[in-house]
This record gives structure tokens, C-alpha cells and sequence, in this order.
């Protein structure tokens, strides 16, 4: 009965999708056109058994009626709801549910055992772990982390019925449900907290130039992982690659809301990458146990040259992505101040990092330059800039009339939310005693856990603005569906018209488009040139 009733619900979804192109279609002819023969063949069309036609419909209830006399009692309305429910349930089986239950149990059995083997071993002041490692296992475990919270958004828009798979424009036969990336993540997170236990402990067992092979095979499986077709998912792991290709030629590839979506999360992934490349770099020199001084990855001009540029190319692909939408779309608004917000952001964070007086403790100085009074400002402006982003214009919170799909207390503890962490986010920047990232007084192990927590604490507020971003998305999709410029794949050659209007370039527009990448430019090579 279940499977019965998923190919009928799949049947009449299909025949209402079928009726709204013909509408769709017949109103882009009558705009490009301009005629008025919308009506008069839709007219037609809602006259033809496809659309008419009851059957459907019938069988539907024949087979709820069915349910409700075997399982419900007679309640048609219960067993609707049963049926609905299994829908998004069918392919998961108890089994399957309990071994991810059991999977999270050992997980946090492990987690435990993790945290209270390392206290002892710092604890103990001998035999200290190479420090170097940190940087493998402090990038992978944030990805981890982002892992889980993306598990919990498809869940939430699940359950809220958002529609994220027509957003995303996932194949909908091989999307992952919440389930299977929770059992994914839950997978992953296992074989990590293994091998951290295995890293700790094998220093009584092993000798010591051979521990850094955990976190070696660690951060080569974890890559493997993801760009292997061999392991399982490989089709979402294909979009997540497409996705990220497209952030890279933002300038000439496409930009739909599934890429310049990646394009938002890896500008929350700036010190992580930066991570990740200090562990490609250490791996490949292996400098697990070289000293600061010492290292080439840690201290050289190479390094101090490539770091900028990890943790600013999300913003600068972020802003080509902006301009390309505003030279294809001919929109001023959003794209330009879109484009303006992260040119000012990847400005801010670059002077910050190339100019290390403005981002370390002196306190033998006591008086601030101007040039470091002037950074702070920009970076407190840069902050609300993207704060007020966030609220009004990529949560349209302050539309009146607006649609709400999640509880109304959401929104509020959101905005607060989300306002917090920008500035927690904001607060590794400045350099005040109580900032241990700058601060050279605190240790070594106190810096690199107070930079995971926050690293972390941006992810999930990532994760929380993608919640309502897509939320935002969904309902604007309702209430206009052509509220992103969007040619499907199938149709990706426009109409005659549609590409004299495009190839017809205002010259302001390509001006202002100039304009400030020109600008942008500028301010970018005269920060790299003052460094």
C-alpha cells in the first residue's frame, strides 16, 4: 500500500508540474512576445483529461481508505498522515536507524576517552605529542563538524518540508536523506576519534619518528575520501566538486544558488583552509616535530605568502561571483553591494594578515598607530555590513507580510544568534590581552583550542544562516518563481531574444562593473605592496 501510494503522490505531482510549465512556458512566450495568448490556451489545456481527470485522485483515497480499515481503525484522516510520513522513512528500516544510534553511542564513548587521554598527557609534561599535528587533525575535525551540522539542516528541512533538493538542484533519485549523512557523518567522526586515540596512545608503543603516521593517513584517507568516485556517494560528493570548480572560474563559469551557496560556506572555511594547507605543507616536509624557528611551513616567506592567499581567495571568488551576476542579470541591486560587502571584507581580513603589527600584543607600546586604530573601525564596520546582510537581505527578516515556515521564536533567537557569532568571529582579530590567538603569553595548546572553538563556532553559524537562507529561498520561490535567473540545463540555449537582451550591455553597467573590480584591485595590491 505504501509503495502504491508513493507512485501515485509521484504521478499527480507529476501532472501538476506538467500544468504549471505550460503556464510558466505560455507567460515567458506572451512577455517576449508581447501577446496575450495565456489564457486563451490554458484554457484549453485545463480542459484536457490529464489535468481534469479524477483517477488519480480516486486511487489515492481507495488506497487511505485501505490503510485506515487494516491499520487505523477506519481514521481516514490518521492514516493520511501515516502514509505521508512513510514516504520520507521507506528506504530507512529500524536496522538501519539503530546502527546509527549505536555508531553516535560509540562515538561519544570515544570522544570521552579522546578529551581524558590527552589531559593526562599534558598533564604529565613528558613525552609531549608532536605539536605540528595539530593542524591535520584541527582541520579535519572542523570539516567533521560542518559535516554534522549540515546533517541537522537537511533534517530541519525536512521535517519543515523546505524544499532543498529543487533549491540545490540535487538528483533526486540519489540525494542523501538526513539519516544517511547523519550515519555519514557519524562513519567519518568514528574512524577520526580512532585514530586520535591511536595517536595518543601508540607513544609508549612505538617509536616516536613513526607517530606522525596517524595523522598522515588520517589527512590522506579524508581526501581520498571526498575526490574518489570508488567510495560511496559519489554523486553528492560530484556536486560538492562542481560546486567548488565553479566558485574557482567564478568569473566565467556559472553562478546558480547552489554555487555561489559554496561560494558563502568556504568564506566561513578561510582559517580552516589556512589549516589545511599548514597540514598538506608539514605532511609533505614532515615537520611534525620541528620547532617554530625552524619550520619552512611555519616561518618561511613562501608560507607567509601563500597563507594570505588561502584565506582570502573565498572572498575575492565570493566577489567575481557577485560581478558575474550583475553583468548577466543587468540587476544593481543585490550583486553590486553584494559585491562591494566581501571586496571589503577580503580587504579588511587582508590588511590584518599582512600587516602583523595591526594583529599582535605589544605591550610595550601603549599607544596604538593609526594605522591599527583604523583597521579595528573598518573591522567593526566590515561586521555590521555583514550582519545587516544577513538579516535583511539573504533573510529577508524585515519584509512585511513575509512567509514563515519555522516557528516565530526562530527568528529571534537567529538574529541573536547570529549577531554573537559574528562578533566572536571578529574578536580573533583584535589584538587585546584577552585574545589567547594573539596573545603570546598563553601556550601553545591554549591557542590551538581556543582557535578550533571559534573556527567551529563560525561554522555553525554558518549552518544556522543556512537554515533560514534556504527557508528565505523556498518562500521566495512560492511567491515568485523566477526570483533567480535560472536556465535549466536541458535549455541552457536561450531564445533569440533572450540573447540580444543579454549581449546588449548598458555601458554604465560595464562601467560600474570596472569600476570596482578595478577598485577592489587597487586596495588589494597596495595593502600586499605595504606589507
Amino acid at each position: 500500500i505504501i509503495i502504491l501510494y508513493q507512485r501515485f503522490i509521484a504521478l499527480s505531482n507529476f501532472r501538476t508540474l506538467n500544468q504549471i510549465g505550460f503556464k510558466k512556458i505560455l507567460k515567458k512566450f506572451d512577455k517576449n512576445i508581447r501577446v496575450s495568448q495565456q489564457k486563451t490556451i490554458m484554457k484549453r489545456i485545463n480542459g484536457l483529461d490529464f489535468v481534469e481527470s479524477m483517477q488519480c485522485t480516486d486511487c489515492m483515497n481507495d488506497l487511505i481508505n485501505a490503510y485506515a480499515n487494516l491499520f487505523e481503525d477506519g481514521d481516514f484522516d490518521a492514516a493520511k498522515v501515516k502514509l505521508l510520513d512513510s514516504m520520507s522513512w521507506s528506504k530507512w528500516s529500524a536496522s538501519a536507524s539503530f546502527m546509527v544510534g549505536l555508531k553516535i553511542g560509540v562515538l561519544c564513548g570515544l570522544m570521552i576517552w579522546t578529551a581524558v587521554a590527552l589531559a593526562i598527557v599534558q598533564s604529565s609534561g613528558k613525552n609531549a605529542l608532536p605539536v605540528n599535528a595539530v593542524y591535520a587533525y584541527r582541520c579535519i575535525g572542523c570539516f567533521l563538524a560542518f559535516l554534522w551540522f549540515w546533517s541537522f539542516d537537511i533534517y530541519i528541512w525536512s521535517k519543515y518540508r523546505i524544499n532543498y533538493v529543487f533549491i540545490f538542484e540535487f538528483e533526486p533519485r540519489t540525494r542523501l536523506t538526513f539519516l544517511q549523512y547523519f550515519d555519514e557523518a557519524a562513519t567519518l567522526s568514528l574512524i577520526y576519534f580512532a585514530n586520535c586515540i591511536l595517536f595518543i596512545k601508540s607513544m609508549d608503543v612505538i617509536p616516536r619518528n613513526y607517530i606522525s603516521i596517524w595523522p598522515t593517513t588520517l589527512l590522506i584517507f579524508f581526501i581520498l575520501r571526498l575526490f574518489l568516485p570508488i567510495f560511496d556517494f559519489w554523486k553528492s560528493r560530484q556536486c560538492i566538486i562542481d560546486a567548488m570548480l565553479q566558485c574557482v572560474i567564478a568569473p566565467f563559469g556559472r553562478v546558480r544558488f547552489r554555487d555561489f551557496f559554496m561560494g558563502d560556506v568556504l568564506t566561513s572555511l578561510v582559517k580552516v583552509l589556512a589549516d589545511l594547507y599548514l597540514a598538506l605543507c608539514i605532511l609533505t616536509n614532515n615537520e611534525y616535530e620541528t620547532t617554530l624557528t625552524e619550520s619552512f611551513c611555519l616561518s618561511s616567506r613562501f608560507s607567509r605568502a601563500v597563507l594570505p592567499v588561502c584565506i582570502c581567495a573565498p572572498y575575492w571568488f565570493r566577489f567575481q561571483q557577485c560581478l558575474n551576476r550583475y553583468f548577466k542579470t543587468h540587476d544593481r541591486v543585490p550583486h553590486l553591494p553584494n559585491a562591494v560587502k566581501y571586496g571589503t571584507a577580503m580587504s579588511v581580513t587582508l590588511l590584518g594578515t599582512l600587516h602583523g603589527a595591526y594583529t599582535k600584543v605589544d605591550e610595550t607600546v601603549s599607544i596604538w598607530s593609526t594605522g591599527r586604530v583604523l583597521w579595528l573601525i573598518a573591522t567593526v564596520i566590515s561586521t555590521c555590513y555583514l550582519i545587516f546582510w544577513d538579516l535583511v537581505m539573504d533573510w529577508n527578516l524585515f519584509k512585511k507580510n513575509r512567509t514563515r515556515e519555522y516557528p516565530k521564536y526562530w527568528y529571534a533567537v537567529a538574529m541573536v544568534a547570529d549577531i554573537c557569532l559574528r562578533y566572536l568571529w571578529t574578536f580573533t582579530l583584535f589584538p587585546t590581552t584577552a585574545n589567547p590567538y594573539f596573545h603570546q603569553h598563553f601556550t601553545y595548546f591554549t591557542t590551538a583550542y581556543f582557535l578550533a572553538m571559534v573556527e567551529v563556532a563560525e561554522l555553525f553559524r554558518r549552518a544556522l544562516w543556512a537554515i533560514f537562507r534556504v527557508e528565505n529561498a523556498h518562500v521566495s520561490r512560492k511567491d515568485d518563481f523566477r526570483s533567480y535567473d535560472y536556465v535549466p540545463l536541458f535549455y541552457e540555449h536561450t531564445s533569440l531574444i533572450e540573447q540580444q537582451r543579454k549581449t546588449q550591455k548598458p555601458t554604465s553597467m560595464i562601467v560600474e562593473t570596472v569600476t570596482i573590480f578595478l577598485l577592489v584591485l587597487v586596495v588589494t595590491v597596495v595593502i600586499v605592496l605595504t606589507s
